[in-house]
């Protein structure tokens, strides 16, 4: 059956989704032909499995990302094979690297310190492991990860927390350094937004690492400066933050959250649905979908620095 590429990834029928990813297999074979290109389970439509001539390297790739870029083309056979390669070729180019994957860089901390960042990720995406690696807790389902973010290296490095003992940090000396990179990052990101009775704003042009952006306390700050303090905020993909005031309009804080609901189904990488606001003093707290008093989820103090 022809895919309807009107409808959001979530929304495919499984005979769709799996007509994607059968599409998907069959172009990247195309592109690299000496690679074994295979789905992870037959009737799974979502992840397929990229393996290198020496079976060695293996590497799992979800479709959710892929078709959310594809379907903002003229969604033509060329233009999914240019997705593929735009977005994952400087993964695939890694795997026939198997020292690569085997065994990972040991960084000093001369090696990280004018790299290390902050990133807003999933939980899931640590799998069962999270606690090797330096994180904060950052509400439901989210932390804020510390990683290793070089140049040459499209493929980022998270911190393990065996490594602040050889480098003589703690994580909350490792966060600040980190966030000053940050901040340098990000310098120059353009804000966007509408105007009254219903302000909000978000980030213009999104990297994929927009979203962590408002763990900066000067971005924070500037957006109570225009749109009022306290305001709400929300990321749904690693691409953008939403952030919007009149918290006594109830109406408006639905649309808003309607609003985040439909980025967080449309967008690539997918953060979360969750509604933080931030104090008058520029701090973190989630806010609960119940009427209870909202309860924060541990934020970081430090994180106006």
């Amino acid at each position: 059956m022809p895919i309807n590429y009107k409808k959001t990834y979530d929304l495919l029928s499984h005979e769709e989704g799996i007509e994607f990813r059968d599409l998907t297999i069959e172009l990247v074979k195309e592109l690299y032909p000496h690679y074994s290109v295979k789905p992870e389970e037959i009737q799974n439509p979502d992840i397929i499995v990229i393996t290198n001539q020496d079976d060695n390297v293996r590497i799992k790739l979800g479709l959710r990302d892929l078709y959310t870029r594809f379907i903002e083309t003229a969604r033509t056979r060329t233009d999914l094979k240019d997705t593929i390669l735009s977005d994952y070729a400087h993964a695939f180019s890694k795997i026939e690297d198997a020292e690569y994957f085997q065994n990972p860089k040991e960084y000093t901390w001369a090696d990280a310190r004018d790299f290390v960042q902050p990133r807003l990720m999933k939980i899931e995406k640590f799998h069962d492991d999270l606690e090797s690696f330096v994180y904060f807790p950052f509400g439901e389902g989210l932390v804020n990860a510390m990683i290793i973010c070089e140049p040459d290296d499209l493929m980022n490095t998270r911190i393990r927390k065996e490594w602040l003992e050889k480098w003589n940090k703690t994580a909350e000396e490792v966060y600040i350094k980190a966030l000053e990179n940050f901040a340098d990052v990000n310098e120059g990101l353009e804000l966007v937004g509408t105007g009254k009775p219903h302000d909000y704003l978000w980030n213009q042009k999104g990297r994929d690492f927009s979203a962590t952006a408002i763990l900066l306390g000067s971005l924070r700050y500037l957006i109570a400066q225009t749109i009022g303090s306290p305001y709400r905020f929300s990321v749904p993909s690693n691409f953008v933050f939403f952030c919007w005031a009149e918290l006594d309009d109830d109406e408006f804080q639905i649309e808003m959250k309607a609003l985040i609901e439909r980025e967080h189904d449309r967008l690539p990488g997918r953060l979360s649905t969750n509604i933080y606001e931030v104090d008058d003093k520029g701090q973190i707290k989630q806010i609960k979908e119940t009427k209870d008093k909202p309860e924060p989820p541990k934020p970081q103090n430090f994180s106006n620095n």
